[in-house]
């Protein structure tokens, strides 16, 4: 094939298939890797992208998933979901969030909100983990509700992990080749295989 390496690849994304691309070791300063392919493509797929820098080791048996409660990170997943009973893995479910902050001038206080607001998070997680295991009765689920970054807190289940699935919003123009925040932060410190699904995703 001849032709740019992001257009020929794209080429082939269709909703309902994965494209798979390799990366090399991550060194240095994340901002190196801002427009490197897998970013790229993971913003501009019509499916599902998976990044992968290196094969995890054998002893890993846990397929780990970020949601924010979007439809999109509902359709990730499913589709972690269906990777672990193709790996013969369990699935954590992993939602963060951060306290509420209001400022006032110099001085930042907690919302009074925030034990209500740690309640709605809990209820939402676990409306997506009895989803998944009604519909995957067979598999070991399991959830994780910590309050901080969310880049940190998927780092940190990421590092035990044998895959790591995100969802992303797409939009259009040349923002459609940047991925939000979390998914382009998390490719960006890539350190185990990583699924990317696009909201056109069919699964």
């Amino acid at each position: 094939m001849a032709g740019g390496r992001l257009d020929e690849l794209r080429s082939f994304s269709r909703p309902d298939n994965l494209v798979v691309v390799g990366t090399g070791r991550r060194t240095g300063l994340r901002t190196r890797y801002h427009w490197s392919l897998g970013a790229r493509l993971a913003g501009c797929v019509h499916g599902a992208l998976a990044v992968v820098p290196s094969l995890p080791e054998g002893d890993r048996t846990m397929v780990v998933v970020g949601i924010d409660g979007s439809e999109v990170s509902m359709k990730a997943a499913r589709f972690a979901a269906r990777e672990a009973r193709r790996l013969e893995q369990g699935l954590l479910v992993v939602h963060s969030w951060l306290d509420p902050m209001i400022a006032v001038s110099d001085i930042r206080v907690e919302s009074p909100l925030l034990g209500e607001l740690e309640a709605e998070h809990a209820r939402m997680l676990d409306a997506f983990v009895h989803s998944l295991r009604s519909s995957n009765p067979d598999l070991i689920i399991s959830s994780h509700l910590t309050q901080e970054q969310a880049t940190d807190a998927l780092a940190q289940e990421a590092r035990s992990a044998s895959l790591l699935v995100l969802g992303t919003q797409q939009t259009r123009g040349v923002d459609r080749f940047l991925l939000g925040s979390v998914s382009h932060a998390m490719i960006l410190r890539i350190e185990v295989p990583t699924i990317v699904v696009a909201p056109e995703c069919l699964v």
